[in-house]
């Protein structure tokens, strides 16, 4: 017999509004893809019904650029308050179908010098990150969704969306990779460590790469005592002046979309690895970010102790040795004192994070040796009994049985280096 609280959250779930999405990738005759989503969902009771494009994320602006072809069956369209607004006009609760062509919008190929945030549509593979390219109907945070994806015969096609989906927190921040990728996959506790990569002439093997996948995957659960979870990564290779090394990506929640040159040291992947994977409990499973323009005043936390952290996760799993890890504060403490903004207040991220690299540094610096200095005045609290890494544990255990939102930590950290 089915108690009053499980009837409640059935008829929760067949009454909550629901998004049906598609997103199918066809070889286009340029060789570039084609790609066209769908969207199925019946529109309000009123008769009017907002749709957002993609807009703002990672430092990109303006991403309904990369939108075309918009067509709505069911409802006239119009431009609404804002850029970003479609307002659909229909019968009261109508079904709806939106449709709508993706298009790279910037010119070139994926390289060091840009983000490689916007949708990448290149003859033969794409790159797509969900805040980018989604559009949502504005029906309520309590939507349910799904998500179909089909690429053409040939194609790999792998996404952490593969991991299942029933929330717009599942497929906003997702990475998704067609074309000539290949997929490693590593077990870990029954969790499935995929990593999809594409391009030759890495400095180590494809499933060289996978295994430091799993590696620090399995080193992040030790630290956290958690059981594993699928994870995905993909990697990406960019172009870049000569005599230039880079890496740097984003952290999805269950994933880590990857850009890297091919002559990348494989200890500074080990590393950044660690750090994004770091962030899917560092703030995401700890209580989390404030959205918004002001969301950088609070990186010190999200960066800078999870830069903390990846060192403390690194030595503790055996990812490098304490010399390094100590080798590694050194330059982070010589960078901070040589650093031309070092002296600037902290709202002064705020509005400085994506314009300067200096001070887009500044979080992770500063947040870092608060972190430290944290950890040594707990220490000295309880005679030794009792550091940073016992309130972390308890913050975690607090927000147990708590879903936590896959939000994306866009912060692009990229390393150059003159060889």
């Amino acid at each position: 017999m089915m108690t009053s609280s499980a009837a409640a959250l059935v008829m929760a779930l067949q009454t909550a509004p629901q998004v049906h999405y598609q997103l199918s990738i066809e070889e286009g005759a340029d060789t570039r893809p084609v790609v066209t989503v769908e969207l199925r969902f019946d529109g309000e009771t009123d008769g009017s019904t907002d749709l957002y494009l993609p807009d703002n994320w990672g430092g990109e602006s303006e991403l309904w650029n990369g939108i075309e072809s918009l067509v709505v069956e069911g409802a006239d369209v119009s431009q609404g308050d804002e850029a970003r607004v479609r307002v659909l006009t229909h019968a009261p609760g109508a079904a709806l179908t939106v449709r709508y062509q993706l298009v790279q919008d910037w010119q070139g190929v994926p390289n060091a010098e840009q983000s490689n945030y916007r949708p990448i549509l290149q003859p033969g593979f794409l790159h797509l990150i969900g805040n980018t390219w989604i559009a949502e109907p504005d029906l309520g945070s309590d939507k349910t969704v799904t998500m179909d994806l089909q690429a053409p015969e040939g194609w790999t096609l792998a996404s952490d969306m593969d991991h299942g989906v029933s929330t717009m927190d599942d497929i906003m921040p997702s990475v998704l990779v067609a074309g000539d990728y290949q997929v490693f996959t590593t077990e870990l506790d029954g969790a499935a460590i995929r990593t999809g990569i594409r391009g030759e002439g890495w400095p180590m093997s494809e499933q060289a790469f996978a295994d430091e996948v799993a590696r620090v995957v399995a080193a992040s659960h030790a630290y956290w005592n958690t059981p594993a979870e699928p994870y995905f990564v993909s990697i990406m290779p960019v172009d870049a002046p000569e005599n230039w090394q880079s890496l740097g990506g984003t952290n999805l929640g269950d994933s880590f979309a990857f850009f890297a040159t091919r002559n990348l040291d494989p200890s500074m992947l080990t590393e950044i690895l660690t750090h994004e994977h770091t962030h899917t409990w560092m703030p995401l499973r700890l209580g989390g970010l404030i959205d918004g323009d002001e969301q950088p005043s609070e990186y010190w936390l999200s960066e800078g102790f999870t830069e903390f952290l990846t060192q403390r996760v690194g030595v503790n799993g055996g990812l490098w040795t304490a010399e390094e890890s100590i080798a590694s504060w050194n330059g982070a403490l010589q960078e901070y004192w040589t650093s031309p903004v070092n002296d600037q207040p902290n709202s002064a991220i705020t509005t400085g994070f994506w314009a300067e690299r200096d001070y887009q540094r500044l979080p992770y610096l500063r947040g870092m040796m608060f972190a430290a200095r944290a950890e040594a005045l707990i220490r000295e609290a309880t005679q030794g009994q009792r550091d940073l890494d016992d309130v972390f544990q308890h913050m975690l255990n607090v927000e147990e049985g708590v879903t936590a939102p896959r939000l994306s930590c866009p912060r692009y950290r990229r390393l150059r280096v003159s060889i």
